[in-house]
């Protein structure tokens, strides 16, 4: 078992060897802002990250989506409509966008602050 473990399960847990394993710091990570006309997206050199701030004054529709996305509600509430389903999110709420979900409209009921962490 080459596994070390350090909680959530019965087995042996060995923490002092996995803090010791950890390489814990940060470089100077430069965040690139892309601005378009419904939101700002905020790039990093992660290529599996992409943190998006939706500006939602109306309705927003995405087509052609094949990336997993999570909506994070910070204020007021929106409307994630795709086919004939629908769900609203409010304030401190989040939604997971799976990535077989090829078409999707996102409509602010109430002025919104939303941002979109996705794996693009």
């Amino acid at each position: 078992d080459n596994v070390v473990r350090a909680g959530l399960t019965p087995k042996f847990k060995d923490v002092k060897t996995l803090t010791n394993m950890l390489k814990v710091g940060s470089d100077n990570t430069f965040v690139e802002r892309r601005e378009t006309e419904d939101k700002i997206i905020y790039k990093t050199k992660a290529i599996e990250f992409e943190l998006s701030h939706l500006k939602l004054d109306s309705t927003l529709r995405f087509s052609n989506n094949s990336e997993i996305s999570i909506l994070l509600v910070l204020e007021g509430q929106i409307k994630i409509d795709w086919g004939s389903d629908k769900i609203m999110v409010g304030k401190g709420e989040f939604y997971l966008i799976p990535a077989i979900l090829n078409n999707y409209t996102i409509s602010a009921i109430s002025s919104s602050t939303v941002y979109c962490v996705a794996v693009p």
